[in-house]
């Protein structure tokens, strides 16, 4: 007995084999629609959940670097603000020490 004859390959004729390559191929093929349907249904809207939550978390990353980015701003604002307050500060002190001076020399003029 031979493997590989001109009308046989393992004891079956090759009407025999392409049955059988047809039958397992339409079983693998109806199992992956079926295992592709299925997961199209689990899936997809666990993947539409997760593409908005992407969304939101990207908006929401660009809303925390602006306002990052306003209150960096806001700071530089505000010692820029606080810079002028201590000199106005230290203008109204040397108004009022020159004041005091004045007030007390017509004391002793008096």
């Amino acid at each position: 007995m031979y493997w590989i004859t001109l009308h046989s390959f393992l004891s079956l004729s090759w009407d025999e084999w392409g049955s059988i390559i047809l039958i397992v191929s339409a079983i693998f093929a109806g199992t992956h629609r079926m295992i592709k349907k299925l997961a199209d249904k689990t899936l997809d809207p666990i993947n539409t959940n997760l593409k908005i939550l992407n969304s939101n978390f990207n908006e929401w990353n660009e809303w925390h670097n602006r306002a990052d980015e306003r209150l960096s701003h806001g700071d530089q604002h505000f010692m820029r603000h606080d810079l002028k307050l201590q000199a106005h500060e230290h203008e109204l002190e040397d108004h009022e020490n020159r004041i005091r001076e004045l007030e007390g020399e017509e004391h002793k003029h008096e």
